[in-house]
């Protein structure tokens, strides 16, 4: 698409402006209550460390790993019988063919 062509979708929907009589209610609520907006504020600082830390992450990428991981195919041993050596012909008799 052309560069103005998409710059005039962009203005046309509402999605890219600001309500601003929202927005300066909202900034006007944490002003008002700052200090409720800080515990909360700690608090997700908290979950964040617990769920996002780099232990958290690698036990989950384990356990979606360690499944798939299993299912790879490995190498196997291949163990064969150990045969015993035939000492000559004593036991097999051939038949004898006719000369034609």
């Amino acid at each position: 698409m052309h560069f103005q062509r998409i710059w005039r979708l962009i203005h046309q929907n509402k999605w890219i402006t600001v309500n601003y009589n929202v927005a300066s209610s909202i900034f006007t609520e944490i002003h008002n209550n700052y200090s409720k907006y800080v515990v909360k504020g700690k608090q997700l600082q908290a979950y964040t460390k617990l769920q996002f830390s780099y232990e958290a992450m690698k036990s989950k990428l384990e356990a979606i790993l360690d499944p798939i991981i299993a299912s790879i195919p490995q190498q196997v041993e291949l163990k064969l019988p150990k045969l015993s050596k035939v000492e000559d012909n004593k036991g097999l008799k051939l038949p004898k063919l006719k000369k034609v």
